[in-house]
């Protein structure tokens, strides 16, 4: 596979501006050093002597290039010089005034090279580059915009040379800190600085951590025998936000000789359990991690005493096939600019430098340590015969696309269009077609078990093409393909159900985490059942509607019952008040056809009592299979399945939050269509994990899949630019769900996912950038030994506790609200007394200065009656922990008490009046 090494750019034409970055890039010391040769002083173009020149813009400071100039992808050549290894360029630019300090999208440089350091080609490069950094005047306790330290990063990649070197960094700059000059001159201690290896970042976590969850044994012995700071005891019980310490992460991540360095410096934490009650033995259990299982028992069952070293256990380690990594060579030759792409210009969003970033040797996040024994790669391309994408796509929508791309020149500059969106070049219809023969072969993999799931890294992305391309809605009557030419997912999954029906693959379900909802591929699941297409047109004579029958199976006349596609998206307006611009495609209202459907039912059961009786004779054939829809219209039911581990309730949206409320949706008579449709813009992340998991998730399992395909989009991220702040989710977010669905896998489908890159665009950073980092989680949590399975348990559990967390939540704000309010009332009590007083000794009437009422009343009025009950079918339940102060709705379960109004305004001024006067000690 061959990758182009830097930005296309001619000598003669090169832009000052970026010429250091260039440089930087490829390592051209000669280049750097004549660029940064300061100049004799001479007469500016001003007039004016070079002493002056801090005047002039900073580009044109010693007529040359600015060393600290950021380019489009927010990087300075400092910056770009780390991402690319080149040691002796990093010392140059920073001898010659790089700020150490400058952040690329939030990465400091040091991190930036602890990061590149994971790279086997760079290797080398980390620990003199954070020598290099440290020595000028980067501090190693400095924080990324995740709250991490490059501890963190080196611990989280087992990089244990860099992880010495930030360790004897640390101490030097601690040393440094112990005495610092008061402002009389007189040297003073200074302030108690946390080590290292206390810092914890946003989600809890130290450096050790991540260690003991990514099973870096090395590692984990490194800061567990660091002389200073806390003691390993103390650093094994340090808990997580999610309540783990770190023996419960070394459990989960299930490496025996990670374990055993844990035990042997706290034995007790082997008795140490979860919020959940677990023990660190019934995690492994859990997970799946039979060789562990054994030694943290023993020491459970001894009480966490300190005993000899367990001998090496024999039972054998839950072995999972590798996870396997499709990036057919083809997709590098779709080009949405003219190649190569040049330092400066704004290419489209979806280009080719997205796939750099994942998959390219020396630089592409799956290629570094972190993935070096858990991935397979396949890297052989493989074109989708075309029988292969006419089980989806229209024969005239296929030969449009392919006479397009064959009308343009076969030359990497030459670029076309389908439409303002969506670009292409003469080599994009073979790349669409081999991104399709990944997914296709990534079947073939997982159905003959030499793979236990995929990850296909290709482009085009696909989820927006439906059967004839666009596809339009009433919010969008025009559309736009959206970068998208043959959907991949629906491609695999109709190969799926017809080459491999005879292997057991009848059930196939579709996913989709995109922050634009995947409407593409829910029409084309949509055209597997019969339906009519209409079509409205105009002549000079007239205007009419003509109707076709459109038809579509991917397998047989049932497809309607084994097809199962579900897809969370942001829906709804760009900006506020802009209700005609909805973030494209403007499909994705939540809806569930089920639910609609027996919605549809009812009603017609109701026109007709003859019809009723027939639709209650089928009710009650969906119930003997467990599938009987609710009276509400909502898939809310609560379904009884046997499984091997006993038999669950599985409860289905069982708080009614994902309800029909309006909007577009697809038809009811096909397979089951689940959309949730995310409100914003704004942050909504609580939201978009429930819809998952007390949804989606559920109707899944429920299913009961044989193989699960995923339209794997990273453009949720909060970070991302074309989401219009929509969602707003993190890296951490993305391993969740993928750990989810890896789980649900292992329940229904002996383990089968096929992950196919959809949308995701912010690659500023390279390796540190937002969407290689959300790559990354997702293709860890696929990747690393689990055999866990999906438990309804557990998100009844977490269900349970975020409501007792957000009535504890309420409960302190209305003890507050209410303490502030009787203090209030304690000085107006005061106030009456003396006015009482007053009026006795002046014979003026008392005027109360509290309702007849009484006190009770003023408090139980200011906190705004009966604390309101908590609404999980909000949309807004995210601010639930804090709700803003309202008056409560009737809802006919409870009459409210009418009270008397407080003028609170006219009762501080009457107090402030009295208080000047000397009628009474004011409020205090």
């Amino acid at each position: 596979m061959e990758f182009y090494n830097g930005y296309g750019v001619e000598e003669d034409e090169e832009d000052l501006k970026y010429a250091l970055h260039n440089a930087a890039e490829g390592g051209d010391v000669e280049r750097l050093q004549s660029l940064l040769k300061k100049p004799e002083p001479k007469t500016s173009i001003l007039g004016a002597s070079s002493d002056v020149q801090f005047m002039l813009p900073p580009s044109m400071h010693h007529n040359g290039p600015n060393v600290n100039e950021k380019d489009d992808d927010m990087c300075t050549p400092l910056h770009v010089a780390i991402l690319n290894g080149q040691l002796e360029a990093v010392r140059i630019l920073l001898d010659n005034g790089a700020r150490v300090t400058a952040k690329c999208d939030g990465c400091p440089a040091l991190h930036m090279a602890v990061c590149v350091g994971s790279h086997a080609e760079h290797a080398e490069f980390a620990a003199p580059a954070v020598q290099l950094l440290v020595n000028h005047g980067a501090v190693v306790l400095d924080r990324d915009d995740g709250g991490r330290t490059p501890l963190h990063w080196a611990a989280a990649s087992g990089l244990v040379d860099v992880a010495k070197s930030l360790l004897d960094a640390a101490t030097v700059f601690s040393s440094q800190q112990e005495m610092v000059v008061g402002e009389d001159g007189v040297p003073k201690p200074a302030e108690h600085l946390p080590t290292l290896q206390e810092f914890q970042d946003k989600q809890g976590n130290t450096a050790l951590h991540l260690a003991a969850r990514n099973r870096h044994a090395a590692m984990v012995q490194l800061l567990l025998c660091q002389g200073e700071g806390p003691s390993p005891a103390s650093c094994i019980k340090q808990r997580n936000k999610s309540g783990l310490n770190v023996l419960h992460l070394a459990a989960l991540g299930g490496d025996v000789e990670t374990i055993k360095l844990i035990l042997n410096a706290f034995p007790a934490a082997a008795v140490a359990s979860t919020r959940q009650g677990r023990t660190a033995a019934e995690l492994a259990a859990k997970r799946g991690h039979l060789d562990a299982v054994p030694v943290l028992q023993q020491q459970q069952q001894n009480g966490g005493k300190t005993t000899e070293k367990p001998s090496t256990p024999t039972a054998g380690h839950h072995k999972s096939k590798h996870t396997l990594i499709l990036a057919p060579p083809e997709c590098l030759n779709h080009h949405t600019a003219p190649w190569p792409i040049v330092r400066g210009e704004s290419p489209p969003p979806e280009n080719v430098n997205r796939l750099t970033v994942l998959i390219k040797p020396g630089q592409g996040i799956l290629r570094t340590c972190d993935f070096e024994d858990a991935l397979r790669w396949d890297e052989r391309p493989r074109r989708a015969p075309m029988g292969d994408i006419l089980r989806v796509h229209n024969w005239a929508y296929v030969r449009k696309i392919q006479a397009v791309c064959q009308g343009i020149d076969d030359d990497p500059s030459e670029v076309g269009h389908l439409d303002p969106d969506t670009a292409i070049s003469h080599r994009t219809f073979s790349a669409a077609l081999a991104a399709a023969g990944a997914v296709t072969h990534a079947v073939d993999e997982v159905v003959t078990g030499r793979a236990r799931n995929v990850f296909c890294a290709v482009r085009p992305p696909g989820h927006h093409a439906g059967p004839s391309g666009v596809v339009t809605c009433a919010k969008d009557p025009n559309g736009s393909h959206g970068f998208c030419l043959f959907n991949n997912v629906a491609i695999g999954a109709a190969y799926a159900m017809t080459v491999h029906r005879h292997a057991g693959i009848k059930r196939v379900a579709l996913l989709d985490f995109d922050v634009h909802h995947g409407n593409g591929t829910e029409a084309c699941v949509a055209n597997t059942a019969p339906s009519l297409a209409k079509y409205a047109f105009t002549t000079p004579y007239g205007e009419g509607v003509q109707q076709f029958p459109v038809y579509r199976p991917w397998h047989d006349i049932d497809d309607k019952d084994n097809i199962f596609f579900a897809s969370v998206q942001g829906y709804g307006p760009k900006a506020p008040g802009y209700m005609d611009a909805y973030v494209y495609p403007g499909s994705g209202a939540t809806c569930d056809t089920k639910g609609m459907l027996s919605r549809e039912v009812e009603e017609l059961a109701d026109e007709d009592d003859e019809d009723a009786m027939l639709v209650e004779g089928a009710v009650k054939i969906d119930e003997l299979d467990g599938n009987a829809p609710t009276g509400t219209g909502v898939s809310s039911q609560q379904q009884q399945q046997h499984h091997n581990n006993g038999e669950q309730q599985i409860e289905e949206d069982p708080d009614h939050e994902f309800v029909y409320s309006g909007g577009e949706m697809p038809r009811t008579e096909g397979p089951r269509i689940i959309d949730v449709g995310i409100p914003g813009p704004g942050s909504r992340v609580a939201l978009w994990r429930r819809s998952w998991r007390d949804k989606i998730l559920p109707a899944l399992v429920k299913f009961d899949p044989d193989i699960i395909f995923v339209s794997a989009g990273f453009d949720a991220h909060k970070k991302d630019d074309i989401n219009f702040a929509y969602i707003g989710v993190q890296e951490k977010d993305y391993e969740w769900l993928t750990d989810q669905i890896v789980q649900v896998a292992n329940r229904c489908c002996q383990g089968r996912v096929i992950s196919v890159l959809e949308g995701g665009y912010k690659i500023q950073g390279q390796v540190v950038s937002a969407f290689a980092r959300s790559v990354a989680a997702h293709v860890k949590a696929m990747a690393e030994p689990n055999g866990q399975e999906w438990d309804a348990r557990d998100a009844k559990w977490e269900r349970e506790h975020e409501k007792q967390l957000r009535a504890e939540a309420e409960a302190k704000r209305q003890a507050a609200a209410a303490a502030a309010m009787a203090a209030r009332l304690a000085a107006v009590a005061e106030a009456e007394a003396a006015q009482a007083a007053n009026a006795l000794e002046t014979g003026e009437e008392e005027v109360p200065l509290v309702p007849a009422g009484g006190v009770e009343d003023v408090v139980a009025d200011f906190l705004g009656g009966s604390p309101p009950p908590i609404s999980i079918a909000s949309p807004n339940l995210d601010a639930a922990a804090a709700p803003i102060d309202g008056e409560e709705e009737d809802d006919g379960s409870r009459r409210k008490r009418r009270r008397s109004t407080v003028d609170y305004v006219a009762l501080n001024k009457k107090l402030e009046e009295e208080q000047k006067a000397g009628a009474g000690p004011g409020p205090q």
